[in-house]
């Protein structure tokens, strides 16, 4: 199964005059996913420090 040429010229003709589909929505969404993931590992942090703590002051008891 042989491609023309042409047809591969065509096609990637194509694909670059094509638009980026929401790049507005993209980028609001990694940028709250960003600030979630933030958050997340903010949260994992203190509770870990917060366990080490604990951990800590119960053996010096």
């Amino acid at each position: 199964m042989r491609i023309p040429v042409t047809a591969l010229l065509q096609l990637a003709a194509t694909e670059s005059s094509i638009p980026p589909a929401g790049g507005t929505v993209r980028t609001v969404v990694r940028i709250v996913l960003g600030v979630f993931i933030a958050m997340l590992a903010s949260y994992v942090l203190i509770e870990q420090i917060g366990s080490w703590r604990r951990r800590r002051a119960d053996r010096d008891h």
